[in-house]
Parts: structure tokens; C-alpha cells; sequence
């Protein structure tokens, strides 16, 4: 079929043909190859294909890839060369593998076509499958998969075959139809109540790793049977009548932006259809959309339609399919339609169809990903389909566009633009590229905008709103009056750790930092039991944190440095101290962690450096636990000081004054800092991290760092000045 709709043939079916003797239920496209499955045993006139085939995309004609399957299959999920397939049988090539097996899908290979050895032996039908990166989510009628129970939905390591970790704990009545995964999110749609033991009807959210469910909460009426996010928006298709409280008739959009404050609200996007939608595809601004309807977005539309994924409302576009449409695959310019259908337009097509759709560009990759909100940034966009004279622009859920300047496309893949950044509310935008053809490709969540780190003298009568107050057992607190100038953590007796073997009770006040940063903190402390400490803490997760702190541990008074990595407790480096004044710092370059102390906040030493791989941003603040002391403890905190780099200034001999001792900078940025001698004296000397430097004016000088990449120290030597005698 033609979907150009400047073509006098918009909506015919094109002259590919396939032909099947039964219906198709899933496709899948790899390069030139079109995969289909289903109940169908010949294709492409005649020839005999058990349930799978594979078809030279553009002609439709069947390759020579025919693996035998004793049933039907029901869904297939192509990851490299490797086809992923689910269905109702038990053997393959006349081997056993039971309604799940991968096949080589590198038509190069003397193997192509033949199942590896990768076997999950699923107790049940597999139904649906959805592939992200080393784990293939499956969902049907099994009771165990990969050598452990999981009903009905699971999560299988693609290089072992072997169950994930990933459990949702479905009920055991439930049936998960469709799957769409968004960050660290996996969405699941079908029929069910419960998810997790918890309240979900039909349609929830839940951590991709773990399966552990989600907060966010959006009922629907009725059976769910298509997902598909698409710019920070999840579309979800089905029989329902509702969909988050709203009226939704069988298709509907919902926010699916976890920063915005409608993430999981139904949006005002509303086709609304006559009856259930099982398929979608998405390309530029249309939905294409494939079910067992006759009515869509206000028009008449028999089983699939295009709408516009602004207003909802049906493109003229109408193919006219005389039965129920199962699947849709999109690439390019093409689009190919699956299902139970035998005519389309009144022309025969069994159980396949194709037409061809305007090409939107995609956009897989943005360089630098991130930006700080008092700023500019210059970006580089990669993807294909861009066109000379694309926009760009930074989209959000409920704000206004942030439209890119400077744009230069320099070739199909490749744009470079800058972006205004000030001002810019935080949180994760989607990059948009919009061709001159009114196409445009997304790339969800592709930029993230946040504010510098938060440093804070706590001179102030309340605690910023920026740091957030985390008392995992409610019987913890902190003030600012206690110890004016000081925040002062008080922390009850008793079960108060950070160690995952005990506990990770422990109350802090955190804020999100990105990317490198150093922070630092005075920390006034007087421990008189073991597992009294205090200190900065970088968190990202319960199995990876740091801890850099001032305390008794294993009853020695130290300053240590140690912190849990992919979930390994590993005491980096500590050194002794009795002092109940503590100086304490935290860099971060790239995955490497520096710690570093002093006892006069002048002379610093460092302690260890770690590596911990952890995605953006990392949660840093102050901590204080008390384990196992009965009585109370409790930490002042005299600063917290946190950018990318700390540029400080010490005099280092004679008399004189250096002003901003201590500076807290961004990358890039500068830095003065402003040196006079006393009465009588001179400047004789100047270091900036051991190298000399000129001094212009030894009277009075203002030393400039310029473009800062890394942390400096400034040290000074004055000197008296000298009167030379001349003997006459």
C-alpha cells in the first residue's frame, strides 16, 4: 500500500505479496530481512515454512531460512544476529526446546536459521518477548523459565539462558499482552489486578532489573494489549474504556516523563475506537495503529489507520483491511502490516501487506548528554534522515521548547547546534530533530539539565529546600539552632548504619550532583563509642555508595574512607585521629573517587581514590551513624562546599593577606584571587600547584586562573623589603 498522500495511489497496496495460508501474529525487521511468524505453514506461494519465515523486504520473496517448528509461534524479537522466538512448541530442527529458543539470524553463516544452544526451557507458552541489551523479557503461560519459577512474566539473560533477577511477582491469575521499556523502567499491559502484591489494573511500571513495582499508578478499565513510548509519552492500546481515570476508548497517551508532575496521567490526546487495538507503529507525527476496529480518531477505518499523534484525528489515509491487523514493524520509509486479513482495499493480501510512509529522521546519540541550567551548550546530534534546514530543539512535558541556534547539518547523520540553557527548568528533556519536511525524530530523555551543586555555609535559619532530609526510621533529626553556623545531625541510639550487613539506616541530607565534582565539609565530632561516625556520603544505590567520615570504627578513633561497590563493602584507607575537628573531602573524576582529609583545613593529605561506575547523577551530601551505642550522637557540620573544582590560596611565609582562600568553581570557569603584602613588604613568590609564577607587580597582584579543569592551590611568600646603601 502507498501512504505518500501527495501520491495519486495513497492507500492502495503496493505489489508486494507474500501470501500466507493462515494468519501472521508478530514481525520482525533486520536490515533487508523481514521476519514473520505465526499459525501459518506456506508463504510466498506455496512454499513451505513451519510457523517462521523470513522475507527479502522488498521483493516479499521467502529466503532460504526454514527452521522446522512442531506448533505455531507466537512472537519473535531480533537482536543482532540473533532471532529470539516464543510460541507453543517443544521442538525445533528436531530438538527440544521448549516454546522458547534463539536461532542464528546472520544470513553469512552456515548456520542460519538453526537454534543455538541457548535454551531457557520455559514451563508454558511464551507470548510476548522484548529484547534490552543482556536480557530478554518474556511473557505467556509459563510457571518457570531459565531454571526458576516466574509466572508468567520474566526476565532471561540472553548469554546464559538463566533467569534474571528480575521478578514482578505477577498474580497468579494475571497475563501480561504488551511490553515497552523506557530507562530504567519496563511497562507491562494485559490482564491483571495485581502486580508485585500491589493494586495495578491491567497496565504498571516496574524496575527493569529487579521487576520490583513501580509507584507510578495508572489503571485501566479493561485488557491491555499495545504498548509503545515515544517522546517522553507511553501510547497504550486495548478494551478498555478508561485509562487512568479519564474516558480513553481503546487507545490512549499518558505522560511518561518520571520528572514531570502528570507522569502517569492520561494526556489530552483522546482518537478514541470502536473496539480493541492490538499494534502500533510510530513514525514522525503519525501513529500508525492495527486492531479490531472499524472507527478511529473520528472516521471510518476498517482494522488499522494512521493518526496524527497531535490532534488524534485520522489521516485520510484508509487501507481499508478486511480483518484483524496482530502486527506492525516500521523502517524508513516502509511500513509492514501482519495479521488475519486476507484483502486489503479489495485486492487480495493474506496474512501480510506493505506500503511505504514518508521517512522521519531518528536520533540516537547527543554529545555532551548534559547541561547545567546557567549556561550554554554546544551539542552534537547523531541519528539519520537529517535534512538541511532541520531544527532542533529540547522538548518537555508541560514547558516551553528550548529551540537550538547555530544549527549545522553536517551531513544525514551528523548536527551540531547550541542551546540557551539559562534558566532552563531541570530535569530530562527529549531531543527533537525537525526536518523541513515537517518530520521529526525523538530521542526520549536524551539531555538532561540540572543545577550546579548546592554549597552551603548554613548560615540560614532553614535548611535549603535543595538538600533533601532522608530518616529511614523517623527518629532522627537535624537543626540549625543547636549549634548556630552549623548544620548538626542528632541520631538515636542504636541501628543507625550504612553497612548493608546491618542496616542502611543511617539519616542524611543529600542533593543529585552530575558529572565531576569536590566537596568538602568541617565536621565537629566527639565519638566515644565504636560505630560513631560522620562524614560525606555519595550515594547512588544500596549497592553502591562511598562514605568518608570521621568516627570510631572497629574501635580505633580514624578518619576512613570505604564505601560498598556493586554491592562489595571495601574499606579503602583510614588513619588515625582523635581530633573532634575533622576536614573532609570527595572528588569525583569520571568513575574515580578521591578522599582526601586535613586537621587544619590548610594541609591536606589523601586517603585513597576508588572506582565506581554508576549512571548520572550520584546523590552527595552529609551523613552521621550510630549502630551500637545506646545513647544519642550527634555531628556539626560547619559547610558544605561542592562545585567541579576548589581553588585555594594560603600564604606560605612572611606577612601579607590573600583574599578568597577558598573558591568553589565549574568547569571552566575562573578564578581571582587577590594578594597584598603587609606594610614594609613584598611579594616574593607565587606557586600554582608547585609551578612558579610571574609576579607582575610585587607591591600588590591579582592572580586570574583562567578556564579551570582541575583543582588548585596558590601558595605565597612575602619577604621584608631591603634598602640598598650607597657609600659615597
Amino acid at each position: 500500500m502507498n501512504a505518500d498522500p501527495f501520491s495519486p495511489d495513497y492507500g492502495e497496496p503496493t505489489s508486494w505479496n507474500p501470501g500466507t495460508d493462515r494468519e501472521v501474529y508478530d514481525l520482525a525487521l533486520s536490515g533487508e530481512i523481514l521476519y514473520a511468524c505465526g499459525a501459518f505453514e506456506t508463504i510466498g506461494g506455496g512454499k513451505e515454512r513451519s510457523y517462521i519465515a523470513a522475507l527479502d523486504a522488498a521483493t516479499g520473496q521467502p529466503t532460504g531460512f526454514s527452521p522446522y517448528f512442531n506448533r505455531p509461534v507466537a512472537a519473535i524479537e531480533i537482536s543482532g544476529d540473533i532471532l529470539y522466538v516464543g510460541g507453543w512448541f517443544t521442538n525445533v530442527q528436531g530438538y527440544t526446546y521448549n516454546r522458547l529458543a534463539a536461532l542464528n539470524a546472520d544470513p553469512s553463516s552456515p548456520d542460519y536459521g538453526e537454534p543455538t544452544s541457548w535454551n531457557p526451557n520455559a514451563e508454558g507458552t511464551v507470548e510476548e518477548l522484548l529484547v534490552d541489551r543482556t536480557t530478554l523479557y518474556a511473557a505467556g503461560g509459563f510457571e518457570a523459565i531459565g531454571g526458576q519459577p516466574r509466572y508468567h512474566l520474566a526476565g532471561v539473560s540472553t548469554e546464559t539462558g538463566a533467569a534474571t533477577g528480575f521478578d514482578a511477582a505477577l498474580e497468579t491469575n494475571g497475563w501480561v499482552n504488551a511490553m515497552a521499556l523506557s530507562g530504567d523502567k519496563l511497562y507491562v499491559g494485559g490482564s491483571f489486578d495485581y502486580l508485585g502484591g500491589q493494586r495495578r489494573m491491567n497496565l504498571a511500571a516496574v524496575d527493569k532489573a529487579t521487576g520490583a513495582v513501580a509507584t507510578w499508578t495508572c489503571h485501566a478499565g479493561n485488557n491491555v494489549y499495545a504498548l509503545a513510548v515515544y517522546g517522553g509519552e507511553l501510547y497504550a492500546g486495548g478494551e478498555f474504556a478508561s485509562l487512568g481515570g479519564e474516558p480513553r476508548e481503546h487507545i490512549a497517551c499518558l505522560v511518561a516523563d518520571p520528572d514531570s508532575p502528570d507522569y502517569g496521567k492520561a494526556t489530552s490526546w483522546d482518537p478514541g475506537a470502536d473496539g480493541p487495538m492490538g499494534a502500533f507503529a510510530l513514525s514522525g507525527t503519525t501513529i500508525y495503529a492495527g486492531g479490531s476496529f472499524t472507527d478511529i480518531g473520528g472516521a471510518e477505518r476498517h482494522y488499522l489507520a494512521a493518526v496524527d499523534i497531535t490532534t488524534g484525528s485520522a489521516t485520510s489515509w484508509d487501507p481499508l483491511v478486511n480483518s484483524y491487523v496482530h502486527s506492525l514493524a516500521c523502517t524508513g520509509s516502509t511500513l509492514y502490516v501482519g495479521g488475519r486479513f486476507d484483502r486489503v482495499n479489495g485486492e487480495a493480501r493474506s496474512g501480510l501487506a506493505r506500503f511505504d510512509t514518508p521517512v522521519p529522521p531518528t536520533v540516537t546519540y547527543v554529545d555532551p548528554s548534559l547541561g547545567i541550567n546557567e549556561a550554554g551548550a554546544t551539542i552534537t546530534v547523531l541519528g539519520t534522515g537529517f535534512k538541511e534546514g532541520a531544527a532542533v530543539r529540547l522538548r518537555k512535558a508541560g514547558e516551553d521548547d528550548i529551540e537550538a541556534t547555530n544549527i549545522t547539518v553536517l551531513d544525514a547523520t551528523t548536527i551540531t547546534c547550541d542551546l540557551d540553557l539559562n534558566g532552563v527548568p531541570v530535569g530530562s528533556w527529549d531531543v527533537v530533530v525537525i526536518n523541513p519536511d515537517g518530520q521529526e525524530g525523538v530521542l526520549g530523555g536524551g539531555f538532561t539539565v540540572y543545577q550546579k551543586p548546592l554549597s552551603d555555609e548554613f548560615g540560614d535559619s532553614a535548611l535549603n529546600p535543595r538538600w533533601v532530609w532522608l530518616d529511614p526510621l523517623s527518629d532522627c533529626g537535624y537543626d540549625l539552632a543547636g549549634n548556630p553556623g552549623y548544620l548538626r545531625i542528632s541520631v538515636a541510639g542504636n541501628d543507625h548504619d550504612l553497612h548493608p550487613a546491618n542496616n542502611l539506616n543511617a539519616p542524611r541530607v543529600l542533593q543529585p550532583i552530575y558529572e565531576d565534582f569536590s566537596a568538602e565539609t568541617r565536621v565537629l565530632v566527639d565519638p566515644q563509642h565504636d560505630a560513631c561516625e560522620a562524614g560525606i556520603l555519595a550515594w547512588k544505590d544500596q549497592e553502591n555508595f562511598l562514605c568518608l567520615e570521621r568516627g570510631i570504627g572497629y574501635n580505633d578513633q580514624v578518619i576512613s574512607f570505604w564505601g560498598v561497590v556493586g554491592g562489595v563493602e571495601t574499606p579503602y584507607a583510614s588513619v588515625g585521629s582523635t581530633s573532634t575537628e575533622a576536614y573532609v573531602r570527595l572528588s569525583r573524576v569520571g568513575d574515580d573517587f578521591s578522599a582526601y582529609y586535613s586537621l587544619d583545613g590548610v594541609n591536606w593529605s589523601q586517603l585513597a581514590t576508588c572506582s565506581m561506575a554508576v549512571d548520572e547523577p550520584v546523590q552527595v551530601g552529609l551523613h552521621a551513624v550510630n549502630q551500637h551505642n545506646d545513647y544519642p550522637f550527634q555531628a556539626d557540620f560547619d559547610y558544605f562546599r561542592c562545585g567541579r573544582y576548589f581553588v585555594r590560596a594560603m600564604v606560605v611565609g612572611g606577612q601579607g593577606t590573600v583574599e578568597a582562600e577558598t573558591q568553589v568553581v565549574e568547569r571552566g570557569g575562573d578564578a581571582d584571587v587577590f594578594i597584598t603584602p603587609d606594610a614594609g613588604r613584598h611579594i616574593a613568590g607565587i606557586t600554582d600547584n608547585g609551578n612558579p609564577v610571574t609576579v607582575a607587580d610585587p607591591s600588590r597582584m591579582n592572580y586570574t586562573l583562567e578556564n579551570v579543569t582541575e583543582n588548585h592551590l596558590v601558595e605565597v611568600t612575602f619577604e621584608l623589603n631591603t634598602l640598598r646603601r650607597h657609600l659615597l
